[in-house]
């Protein structure tokens, strides 16, 4: 599989997202493929319109915003492998609630791999990785690893979203 074909089955969005000095509508379908419709749809939760002008490098969106802009580029593309590296770490706590469920509900036949600080962004996730200084620490369910070890003093450690952690795995029955 050649290099063009490879990249043609990945999205990522990262903590730091890439967007051009360009209109919404650029970045978000930057090669023109799709309908105004098609990224309409994509576009449900951003603020802003279509022709809306960005600047790459000054405060014209915040990062959090940014971060939409790359989701709902990754929403149109469909891409079967999604990469999402703290790709909610510039956005409120209810605003990446409803990212984490679009991810759920419009990936699900994608392989999705997250790199998170948030353990509500994993924690229904069928495997996994809890690393520590560079290591894989323990692996599997968010439910098995709760009871006991690293993700349990993560859990137990979090303060007040503790008992929303844990009511969220009590309903992965």
């Amino acid at each position: 599989m050649g290099i063009t074909e490879l990249r043609s089955k990945f999205a990522c969005i990262s903590q730091v997202p890439f967007v051009f000095s360009d209109s919404l509508r650029r970045n978000i379908d930057p090669f023109g493929r799709f309908s105004d419709g098609d990224i309409l749809a994509a576009l449900q939760k951003l603020p802003q319109g279509l022709s809306s002008s960005m600047d790459a490098g000054e405060a014209a969106l915040s990062a959090g915003q940014k971060q939409l802009v790359c989701l709902a580029r990754a929403l149109l593309e469909k891409r079967r492998f999604l990469i999402l590296d703290e790709a909610t770490s510039n956005i409120d706590h209810r605003t990446d609630a409803i990212i984490q469920k679009l991810i759920r509900n419009e990936f699900a036949g994608a392989t999705v791999v997250a790199v998170a600080h948030r353990l509500q962004t994993v924690l229904d996730f069928d495997r996994i990785f809890v690393l520590s200084k560079g290591q894989i620490v323990e692996s599997g369910s968010a439910r098995n690893l709760a009871e006991r070890g690293e993700l349990h003093s993560m859990i137990l450690g979090s303060g007040n979203q503790r008992h929303r952690l844990i009511e969220e795995l009590k309903s992965q029955k």
